[in-house]
């Protein structure tokens, strides 16, 4: 049986990378979708890159609450449990930390355009995120989350 990199874990499935790919790629996508959005209603930037960093967390948890019936190990869903608060206050977290990391990199680039804000934010968001999501899982097998 194959184990996963110096853990000395078992290997279960390596779906952990894919999530974190498909977070990212969400992040972007709604992210800047959502800073375009909220481009010309919000004229502070860095609340908009928080709101932008916000949704882009929220979209990536609707796809992967509804498309882990489908696919669990590919999205990191606990079997028959909820998501812990330990989860919640990561995710909260990330939003903040994406959107105003995404802020300040765009600001330092002298971007304009609130999509981009949100592309940056959302990134790094969904990155920040799922990357505590999958470090939380692996640290509490007890959640029973395999990838």
């Amino acid at each position: 049986m194959a184990m996963a990199g110096g853990t000395g874990t078992p290997r279960t499935g390596g779906f952990a990378s894919t999530f974190i790919f498909i977070a990212l790629l969400a992040g972007a996508i709604f992210g800047a979708t959502f800073g375009q959005a909220l481009d010309g209603r919000i004229a502070e930037r860095r609340v908009l890159s928080i709101l932008a960093a916000f949704f882009a967390v929220l979209i990536i948890w609707l796809v992967r609450h509804f498309l882990g019936k489908a696919y669990p190990a590919a999205f990191v869903k606990p079997r028959g449990k909820s998501i812990p608060l330990a989860v919640w206050l990561g995710v909260t977290f990330s939003s903040v930390v994406g959107g105003l990391a995404g802020h300040d990199i765009g600001q330092l680039f002298g971007v304009t355009s609130g999509a981009l804000y949100g592309l940056i934010s959302g990134t790094i968001a969904g990155i920040s995120m799922s990357m505590l999501m999958v470090v939380y899982f692996h640290e509490h097998p007890e959640e029973r989350t395999e990838f």
